[in-house]
């Protein structure tokens, strides 16, 4: 017979009850046909699995024996023989019958295999022979990453091999005087740390971090709750690092380009400090896209969490739990195994100090049950570092640094100088823009008080009244906080609260609410 050009490999999707696949190739005898049901071997036969026809004739059918199920893959290929069995013998009959089915036997066998090369790694036509993709020998590659270098040609790269890496969370309070406090984890670059007051982001540019200590430029409030959470790094020879990229809002742009490579589950988004829920934006590689465009004078900043080795950077990705409170349960079940330092916890964008809630396994508990129809995040932070033979130490020095990690112009481009902090961070300006001020601009000890727009009250004695604002403008906020107390009345003066014509009450202790006004009928909300 004659053989045309054709595949050797015929592949299906099954509908429930399925029984017959077709197969397009020539086949010359039934044991030269494989199937596979979901990648598993099945047995020709009548008794057995399928029966087969068509052999001979270029195309046929195998028929199952008992129906396939809904999405069962189905794979029908050539797997004959590569043997010769026919022998011509001197003087002996020489029929075209014979030589036929040799040189049939012969085509299907290199069609068989150029299909298998079809379906291998392999270089392009365009690819020289100058590019090496052996193999380096077992004890090389053991414990390693396939990789390419610049000219295409096969490396290794160290794997990761699943070791955690651990936050390691402290925690503080203000006394409106103590600007340093001590780490317990001590670490040199200011990136390696997150710092929160009172459930607010602090900027890097607000702190530093020398000897073994963190130092504010201005000491955090009296009274306020400070967390400290470092990364840290066990066994570590490629680094852990926070990359932070920060943007102005114009309340049109939508779209802003990171630094690095990102995803969702790996970022930590902050708009004046509030954090931002991921349902709010998506991340494609370095382009982050709001649903609604930030606000004008806004000041975002994106903090997505990567590892680097060398030039290379790696972005981590974390596990995110979103959940709608009820106002009674206190228990949530994540989608991962966690531990409470490696969690972030979020209420409404509202940071939550580690001591309002527990974690054990795939549970976390709250101390209080959130609001009814509060928005709570959970990011849960499962890292892995890399086991490296090359460098003993399992460290990157200072000279390996000058010699080939952060170059003159790396910094210039990448990193966060001076001039980029004025251009492109929170500059003096900005700060003063932000609706609510740096530290408690108001503490009630004695007296209640009417608050004044963009400030921040701190109520340290009970049953205190704070009175809002008269005549606010839209986008103009109050900080209250309360201490270890549930009784602080919040006054509307003339205006709605969440659009009721009544007055509120925190209820909780340790309690603090940011109220921002919109419009006359919702009035002031709460965040």
């Amino acid at each position: 017979m004659t053989l045309a050009a054709a595949t050797t490999r015929d592949d299906y999707v099954a509908t429930s009850g399925q029984t017959v696949f077709p197969y397009t190739f020539t086949a010359l005898v039934d044991s030269d046909v494989e199937v596979l049901k979901n990648g598993i071997a099945l047995t020709l036969g009548a008794g057995n699995d399928y029966t087969i026809s068509g052999i001979g004739t270029g195309s046929g059918n195998v028929t199952l024996n008992v129906g396939a199920a809904t999405g069962d893959k189905i794979a029908i290929y050539l797997d004959m023989p590569l043997e010769r069995t026919t022998n011509y013998q001197n003087s002996g009959d020489f029929l075209a019958l014979d030589v036929n089915g040799d040189f049939d036997a012969l085509w299907l066998a290199l069609q068989q295999t150029s299909s298998g090369v079809d379906r291998s790694v392999r270089l392009s036509d365009s690819d020289p022979n100058l590019v090496n993709i052996e193999l380096p020998l077992p004890s090389e590659r053991a414990k390693k990453l396939l990789a390419f270098d610049a000219s295409g040609a096969v490396k290794i790269e160290p794997y990761l091999n699943n070791e955690t890496v651990l936050l390691n969370v402290q925690t503080e309070t203000g006394d409106g005087v103590t600007t340093t406090y001590s780490l317990v984890q001590s670490v040199t670059d200011p990136m390696l740390l997150q710092i929160s007051i009172d459930g607010l982001l602090q900027e890097v540019s607000s702190y530093s971090v020398s000897s073994g200590n963190v130092i504010f430029s201005v000491a955090p409030p009296l009274g306020s709750a400070i967390e400290i959470r470092g990364f840290l790094q066990k066994e570590v020879s490629v680094n852990t690092n926070l990359i932070a990229s920060s943007f102005s809002g114009n309340g049109s742009t939508t779209s802003f380009t990171l630094s690095e490579p990102a995803f969702v589950t790996n970022t930590f988004v902050y708009i004046n400090g509030v954090y931002q829920f991921k349902n709010t934006y998506t991340v494609d590689s370095k382009l982050i896209t709001f649903s609604e465009p930030p606000p004008n004078s806004s000041g975002i900043e994106v903090i997505s969490v990567a590892f680097t080795k060398s030039e290379i950077i790696i972005p981590t990705e974390l596990s995110s739990n979103e959940f709608l409170a009820d106002g009674s349960t206190t228990s949530f079940t994540l989608g991962s195994i966690a531990v409470k330092n490696n969690t972030f916890v979020y209420i409404n964008g509202v940071y939550q100090v580690k001591s309002t809630y527990s974690v054990s396994g795939t549970t976390i508990t709250f101390s209080e049950a959130p609001p009814s129809g509060a928005s709570i995040e959970v990011m849960i932070a499962g890292f892995t570092t890399s086991e490296i033979s090359v460098i003993n130490d399992g460290s990157i020095t200072t000279a390996k640094i000058q010699d080939s990690a952060v170059t003159t112009a790396k910094i210039a481009d990448a990193n966060v100088t001076t001039a980029k902090i004025a251009d492109a961070n929170v500059t003096a300006a900005k700060i003063a823009s932000v609706p609510i001020t740096v530290g408690i601009t108001s503490v009630v000890t004695a007296t209640s008080l009417t608050a004044t727009v963009n400030t921040h009250v701190y109520v340290s004695a009970a049953t205190k009244t704070i009175t809002l604002p008269a005549s606010p403008a839209i986008g103009q906020r109050v900080l209250i906080t309360v201490g270890n107390f549930a009784d602080t009345v919040v006054a509307r003066n003339g205006s709605n609260i969440m659009s009721s014509a009544t007055d509120f009450t925190m209820d909780a202790a340790y309690l603090s609410i940011q109220f921002i006004y919109t419009d006359a009928t919702q009035g002031w909300v709460m965040s």
